[in-house]
């Protein structure tokens, strides 16, 4: 065989059991021989491609595949797939790093997501796909409604792309995650990955430092106000990762509240700052909790404490911007002509729109999308936005938390242009699959009663006789 397991007996390492996690590892990588003869191919491969004279990139890629195969044959597809997309969610929030400078729309984490469904094409070919009512039904009205606009627009060519981003993001992302269903463990890794994403973002933002002419970091974002967006998705999840993460790791879940939520402060990103307030206040009301509403109150009276001196300090930070100066003006003049401007068209186009070719300008993603395919393409985009924010409302604790990234999006949209990026739905797409995790979990529960059930009873000793 091309690649013999490692048994932990072979390598005299009498205290690892085959059965115990670092037995299971070693039993999965190559032997000595098998990478010897990788490293063989990818020899001969590189000469045969410097014979050809072909660029260095074709040599790095040509490696990067051989080197894949050799993981995927090791670990498996379903492994190598569910580590892909693990990498997919970390690059999520960093939108900027890319694999091509020519390729400036597909970014590193497309790479990963497309990379990990398509080892995952085998296992999620065999499952059934049981979306939620509202979003099968808001997706293809959407789909129908945007093709007849697209269809119908000056340039059909640009609106059909744009268009096609839409449902690759909004659609396709969260129809792929109700096929994969990964388990509560998998999506664990997945939201912490995200969280983790941000953090280097917000330590690239704190290394490049402020932009000269505004004063705002940006990250690995392509703009600052994405920056300020994925820290707030960011910290949104952090209540369901609080949830399931060991006590003794809880440190490191407030330390990367403290990194996003500064993220978002120094974005600059009014909007980001005021949804993150409004989801701490409806935080305490959601989950029921007196603990919590305390913590948020002690929080609040702190910043109250401190409010006159970041007044003063004014600044380009969110609450600095807030308070207003010369770029808030001009943005705000800016905005409210875009939007006056966008409300004018969909007056004058309120059923079918005007096609995507130029959606974004309204700085609304519910105006956008009434501009783009009309009022009943409002409608499903309700459906199919509301699919990921209901699971909030609806699922048991703790598998709500996954939604507070969808009620933070749901706000922002009012002042956003942000419609089809997919560092948004990637984090949209795990709550949609919240009420799967809410059912496999009582199922398990159910499982484990009955179980205990079956057990027999432990017999009292029988009374001595005198």
């Amino acid at each position: 065989m091309f690649l013999r397991r490692l048994d932990p007996r072979r390598l005299n390492l009498p205290h690892v059991r085959s059965d115990s996690p670092l037995g299971r590892f070693l039993g999965r990588l190559p032997t000595f021989d098998s990478v010897v003869v990788f490293v063989g191919c990818v020899s001969f491969l590189v000469a045969r491609l410097r014979m050809a004279q072909l660029s260095q990139t074709t040599a790095i890629v040509a490696i990067g595949i051989a080197l894949g195969l050799v993981v995927v044959v090791t670990f498996g597809l379903i492994q190598t797939g569910t580590c892909l997309l693990v990498m997919a969610m970390f690059f999520a929030p960093c939108n900027s790093v890319r694999p091509s400078a020519a390729l400036s729309f597909v970014t590193m984490s497309d790479v990963f997501f497309l990379l990990g469904f398509g080892l995952l094409i085998p296992t999620l070919l065999i499952r059934r796909f049981h979306p939620p009512t509202y979003f099968l039904l808001g997706s293809v009205v959407l789909v129908v409604m945007g093709l007849l606009a697209s269809l119908g627009s000056t340039d059909p060519g640009t609106s059909l792309n744009a268009m096609t981003r839409l449902v690759v993001s909004a659609l396709g992302l969260p129809a792929a995650f109700l096929l994969w269903r990964p388990n509560n463990k998998i999506v664990l890794w997945l939201a912490s990955a995200y969280v983790l994403g941000q953090c280097l973002s917000v330590a690239d933002a704190l290394i490049k430092g402020a932009a000269p002419s505004t004063g705002r970091y940006q990250g690995l974002a392509t703009h600052v106000n994405f920056f300020g967006l994925s820290a707030l998705l960011a910290t949104c999840l952090l209540p369901y990762i609080a949830a399931f993460i060991r006590p003794s790791w809880r440190w490191g879940v407030l330390a990367a509240a403290a990194i996003c939520s500064y993220g978002v402060w120094i974005s600059g990103s009014r909007a980001a700052l005021l949804v993150l307030i409004l989801v701490a206040l409806i935080f305490p009301l959601v989950e029921r909790s007196v603990p919590a509403a305390g913590f948020l109150a002690a929080g609040l009276s702190f910043a109250l404490l401190l409010s006159g001196k970041l007044l003063n300090e004014g600044g380009d930070n969110a609450l600095g911007r807030l308070q207003g100066d010369t770029t808030t003006d001009y943005s705000d003049r800016e905005r409210s002509r875009a939007l006056t401007e966008s409300i004018r068209v969909f007056r004058d186009h309120p059923l079918l729109g005007t096609g995507f070719e130029n959606a974004l300008a309204a700085h609304n993603i519910y105006l956008e999308i009434g501009v783009a395919v009309g009022v009943i393409g409002v409608v499903a985009y309700l459906f199919v936005l509301g699919s990921t924010v209901y699971p909030l409302f609806s699922v048991p604790h703790p598998y709500h938390r996954l939604a507070y990234p969808a009620l933070a999006y749901a706000s922002i949209g009012m002042i956003t242009n942000a419609l089809w990026d997919r560092f948004i739905w990637s984090a949209l797409s795990l709550a949609i699959i919240a009420t799967y995790l809410a059912a496999e979990a009582e199922d398990e529960h159910k499982i484990d009663d009955v179980d205990e059930s079956s057990k027999p009873k432990p017999q009292e000793p029988a009374a001595e006789h005198i």
